[in-house]
């Protein structure tokens, strides 16, 4: 009973074949999955151009798509310039890596924090705030629960998932004044995490 197993050719070949089974099962989901990203980004980049929604499946064919709601609007944003109206907004806005790193920020976020843009993008959001080991303790819960939830399929954004993404805490700043620093988690559509939003606020 102790004498050690010795596999075959024919079992060899046939955990080979399994496993090649299981490579083609994988490369058909993901080849599906890919259709279904390359079928997405051609319905929204016709609704950006046109200002129009893709037909549903159940519509008729040869019917003509209906104009999407507020299309006039829809036009209007396509136009606008958003590194301007983040650069020019008067609230101090900022953007951070999921690993904490700043990535962005505008002038008055520079102002607020008595540094100039290329000092900011040297740090990250625990040098930035006096209780490095909360707002660490608070990213890392975000990301758990922002993981969680796009396992269980729950993506639908919420009041309540909107809390459990925002953590608020004084800034170490060289100006003499209370601020805080409030981060939101910002997500992909499918549910990932993307970057950490920030904006500065007087406490």
């Amino acid at each position: 009973s102790n004498v050690p197993f010795k596999p075959n050719k024919y079992s060899i070949l046939m955990s080979v074949v399994d496993y090649i089974k299981q490579l083609q099962s994988r490369a058909i989901m993901l080849d599906a999955e890919h259709q279904k990203l390359i079928t997405t980004i051609r319905q929204t980049n016709e609704m950006m151009n046109t200002g129009t929604t893709p037909s549903s499946a159940e519509e008729s064919i040869g019917s003509t798509r209906r104009p999407m709601q507020g299309s006039t609007d829809m036009l209007f944003v396509q136009g606008l310039d958003y590194q301007s109206l983040f650069d020019q907004c008067p609230a101090a806005l900022g953007i951070a890596a999921l690993d904490g790193r700043i990535l962005e920020c505008n002038p008055e976020f520079q102002i607020l924090m008595g540094l100039d843009r290329d000092d900011l993008l040297k740090q990250s959001l625990f040098n930035l705030v006096k209780d490095h080991e909360e707002i660490f303790r608070a990213m890392a819960q975000m990301l758990k629960s922002a993981e969680t939830a796009k396992e269980l399929g729950q993506i639908t954004v919420t009041a309540e998932t909107m809390k459990s993404r925002h953590w608020s805490g004084p800034v170490v700043s060289k100006r003499d004044r209370q601020l805080l620093m409030n981060i939101t988690l910002t997500m992909e559509v499918d549910g990932s995490p993307k970057f950490f939003s920030c904006a500065l606020t007087t406490n």
